[in-house]
């Protein structure tokens, strides 16, 4: 059984190596560093424990994921305000580079496991990832289940394509409901883009950031639960991360005093 300790040392290990890649002189004199989801870090090194691969093999797979992941991300702070000054313009272009950097690390790196039908995965999700973040940007998903899919794929394609090519169907629901809650209590929190579909799109059917991100919480929490009972481990590291994320009810004088 692995202890939490070990889990937190390979994390560390994993992250450096990460870190290692992602660094380049002239990015890093010029744009802050690209920043490492942890949690998806967590998700993808739990899964890739329960496969049959070589150590090498699940470091390699673990990494490249990340790569496409930390790509997307990157590419996601890129601004599309109208007017932007010069030096705006330039960080703007290297963040797109830098988007593009990593994602040709990612290919390297498979290229170098000989691995095309991986190529092909994780092309599928990104391809699947990209024209969901349209259909939210663009405010054209059709209703309030459509949205909530967009979300869903946006945040979990790589985990749900993972799990599909390794069997592993208790991952594919456990890492998609848990990051769902966890886009949903930022949008809360910090974004007002779904907010603000939910208001002008979908006023019919009334349902506001937080509702969605406490229906998500109890589903993510019931997933864990069920799934992960031979992981005690994984599964605590989980519901404390659930517990961390969720944000405290607000009071009724607070929700007036906000807006």
């Amino acid at each position: 059984m692995i202890s939490l300790q070990d889990i937190y040392g390979h994390l560390s290990h994993l992250k450096m190596k990460l870190n290692q890649k992602l660094s380049h002189p002239y990015l890093a004199k010029h744009l802050t560093a690209p920043k490492v989801d942890e949690d998806k870090l967590f998700l993808l090194n739990a899964l890739f424990d329960e496969t049959d691969l070589k150590e090498a093999d699940k470091e390699n797979y673990i990494l490249t994921a990340m790569l496409v992941q930390t790509a997307l991300d990157t590419h996601d702070e890129v601004t599309t305000a109208a007017s932007i000054r010069q030096d705006d313009d330039k960080n703007r272009q290297l963040t797109v580079l830098a988007g593009d950097y990593f994602s040709g690390m990612y290919y390297s790196l498979l290229s170098g496991m000989k691995d095309i039908y991986m190529i092909r995965i994780l092309a599928a999700a990104i391809k699947e990832i990209n024209e969901h973040k349209i259909r939210i940007y663009d405010h054209s998903t059709k209703d309030l289940d459509s949205l909530k899919k967009s979300i869903s794929i946006v945040e979990a394609s790589l985990f749900h394509h993972l799990a599909d090519h390794f069997h592993l169907p208790h991952w594919k629901s456990v890492a998609n409901d848990f990051l769902v809650f966890k886009r949903l209590v930022v949008e809360a929190k910090h974004s007002r883009l779904v907010e603000t579909i939910l208001q002008e799109e979908f006023s019919t059917d009334p349902a506001t950031c937080e509702q969605l991100a406490e229906e998500a919480y109890e589903k993510a929490k019931n997933e864990i639960r069920q799934y992960l009972v031979k992981q005690p481990g994984v599964q605590k590291w989980l519901l404390d991360r659930l517990q961390e994320i969720k944000p405290e009810k607000r009071t009724y004088h607070q929700k007036v005093e906000e807006g």
